[in-house]
């Protein structure tokens, strides 16, 4: 049996990595595992929000199908993880670092958590405090606050990505010295790339010289889905100037690069005790970041830079090495492939496909659609993925988007309005609404709870602290003021 492990960073967009074709940043180790294993060039998350999206890939659900609808979702206990079905086969489950779990349920099927999550500490308060002397709400993507305040510099988030590499390694280095018969699937969450946009000095400074940002144009402006020129407006993103937006455009790259370092480090630590040649490696992200293409930044929409992911799989032996993958997947198909490679036979439906076929065979049957969903003040909207189309519905605006990514990958020319393509509108549409999913199943979700006596305070349905995780693996006393964050004014 091999051993299994799933690397998931939070907020990569795919393009900036070496193995997605960008020339500017340096990557070599997720370029490594691309050139040593398959890549897929058309995954997606199912939904570019951290909590649903994470609690679908988990499961192999959408997140209306488990009720992940935003950040302050809890996954009943009652719904089995790729983590369950991996333990029940006899592998050992291991969770370290970053997985968003909202609720007591901190496992959620996973024998051992070697650290807990970070989000219940940092950057909660909109003024210094304990947890984050830097002003502002810099880890929350739905402000404009992480662009006002970003560059060279220092964060809990760093602090704590290094925290989660020494301890996976020190479990490798376990592992092997007890030359543990049971197999081992290792989950590791990283939080970087995600916000604040305030990366290593040495590394913002490589960058800033290297990358150029400029403002989205006023004709770009108007010809924006009214969904994104609301949200633009919301996050004051017009006041940003655009060389404050370099500023933080440069940290991106430069925490890619550090979160690749990570990844490096993973690996010679696999490489070290013996393991990596029976091993099974997954690299992905939860979702991505615009980094302002389309005038935009952070997340929760369906542009290529937020809704697509870097889906790379490393298998022992390195077979098909270097090749890619163009038939559109996403995250839901990650739990039948892991319960596929522990030998789980998944008796109930799940939305997900297992992608061994595609690894194993050339020109396989696939269903070449996918599905995203995402929900804003209300609103409830969905993306459909078909061959080289991409249509997105909107349930609190009249108008659609129609995208042809081969002949318009930079998504500039929304085609819903032309009348050539009614038909394909409404047949993408009838798509959409399939599998129970209509555009007031979020507001079925709020009743609900509201029922229960779950009223939402500041935006949360659950929170749950982990302060005993937090301070154990980076060493910070939070409660008592004591923090690394900081910033190099440029």
């Amino acid at each position: 049996m091999k051993n299994i492990i799933l690397i998931c960073s939070d907020q990569h967009n795919p393009f900036v990595s070496g193995a997605y074709g960008n020339a500017i940043i340096d990557t070599p180790n997720i370029d490594r595992l691309s050139r040593e294993g398959v890549t897929f060039d058309s995954a997606y998350c199912n939904n570019p929000l951290c909590v649903p999206s994470r609690m679908s890939f988990l499961t192999g659900q959408y997140p209306y199908q488990i009720d992940a609808f935003h950040n302050g979702c809890s996954l009943s206990s009652n719904i089995p993880t790729y983590a369950h079905t991996a333990t029940l086969q006899g592998y050992h489950t291991v969770l370290s670092g970053r997985m968003h779990f909202k609720g007591p349920d901190q496992r959620h099927g996973f024998i051992e958590r070697l650290a807990g999550d970070i989000s219940p500490f940092t950057f909660w308060a909109n003024k210094p405090n304990a947890f984050s002397p830097l002003k502002g709400d810099l880890g929350n993507a739905s402000k404009p606050d992480p662009l006002t305040v970003c560059g060279p510099g220092n964060t809990h988030y760093l602090d704590f990505d290094k925290a989660v590499t020494q301890e996976t390694c020190l479990w490798f280095d376990n592992y092997a010295a007890e030359t543990a018969e049971r197999p081992f699937l290792m989950t590791v969450g990283y939080m970087t790339p995600h916000c604040p946009y305030i990366a290593p000095p040495e590394l913002f400074e490589k960058y800033y010289n290297k990358i150029d940002f400029e403002k989205i144009s006023e004709d770009e402006f108007n010809a924006l889905h009214p969904s994104h020129k609301d949200y633009i407006d919301s996050v004051d993103l017009p006041k940003i100037s655009g060389e404050t937006q370099k500023q933080a455009k440069a940290a991106y790259y430069g925490l890619v690069e550090f979160l690749d370092t990570q990844i490096g480090e993973l690996l010679a630590s696999l490489e070290k005790n013996g393991l990596l040649e029976n091993t099974i490696v997954v690299y992905f992200s939860d979702h991505g970041d615009l980094i302002g293409e389309h005038g935009r930044w952070h997340k929760s929409c369906f542009y290529e830079g937020s809704a697509r992911v870097p889906l790379v799989i490393r298998m022992p032996g390195k077979p098909d090495a270097g090749k890619r993958i163009s038939q559109n997947v996403s995250l839901v198909d990650l739990f039948p492939t892991v319960c596929g490679w522990t030998g789980f036979d998944v008796q109930y439906e799940i939305a997900g496909n297992s992608l061994r076929p595609l690894l194993e065979t050339d020109n396989p049957e696939w269903n070449n659609v996918v599905k995203a969903e995402s929900y804003r003040k209300g609103g409830c909207e969905r993306m459909v993925r078909k061959d080289d189309w991409k249509f997105c519905y909107y349930s609190n605006y009249d108008k659609v988007e129609l995208f042809n990514l081969k002949s318009d990958p930079g998504e500039k020319k929304n085609l819903a309005e032309d009348d050539a393509y009614s038909g394909l509108v409404e047949e993408l549409r009838k798509e959409v609404f399939t599998g129970g999913w209509d555009g007031s199943v979020y507001a079925r979700f709020d009743k609900k709870m509201k029922r229960f006596g779950c009223n939402i305070v500041f935006g949360k349905y659950s929170q749950v602290a982990e302060r005993d995780y937090i301070e154990k693996f980076i060493g910070h006393d939070f409660w008592n003021g004591s923090s690394s964050n900081y910033l190099e004014r440029v």
